[in-house]
């Protein structure tokens, strides 16, 4: 399920608001000053996320998280070094996120269709979208 929030949130405000067996999947970052949003059109192709779980260093018990909110602003600018056309834009964001933080717009979240009913009266959620059910009961 996708969900879009009434305003940004921290990660702590975030997981928050999350019933037991919802897991956060995939967190859509605010990159962009209001001033930014407002003069500009079709910032939607320079979409940032963070993903929220299962990708670690390594495959061993006990791995750290590859991607935490630390480390991201660097591995985006590390991939800024990559000559390509988006290395401007990624060094960007990585200056943007060092200096302003990370705040979340919205969140890719899994579980199961009853615990993701739970969510649909919560006044931080403005929008929420079901992609897919699958298995279970709905």
């Amino acid at each position: 399920m996708a969900l879009s929030f009434n305003r940004l949130l921290t990660r702590e405000e975030m997981e928050a608001l999350l019933p037991p067996g919802v897991e956060p999947f995939w967190g859509a970052i605010s990159a962009y000053s209001e001033e930014e949003i407002a003069k500009a059109h079709g910032l939607a192709h320079r979409l940032v996320g963070l993903p929220l779980g299962g990708f670690r260093d390594g495959e061993a018990e006990g791995a750290k998280l590859r991607f935490t909110e630390k480390k991201f602003p660097g591995e985006l600018r590390g991939l800024s070094k990559i000559p390509n056309y988006s290395s401007q834009v990624l060094k960007r964001t990585a200056d943007y996120l060092q200096q302003n933080g990370i705040l979340y717009y919205g969140l890719v979240v899994c579980g199961q269709p009853a615990d993701l009913l739970k969510l649909q009266d919560n006044p931080a959620v403005s929008a929420a979208v079901v992609g897919a059910v699958t298995g279970g009961e709905a």
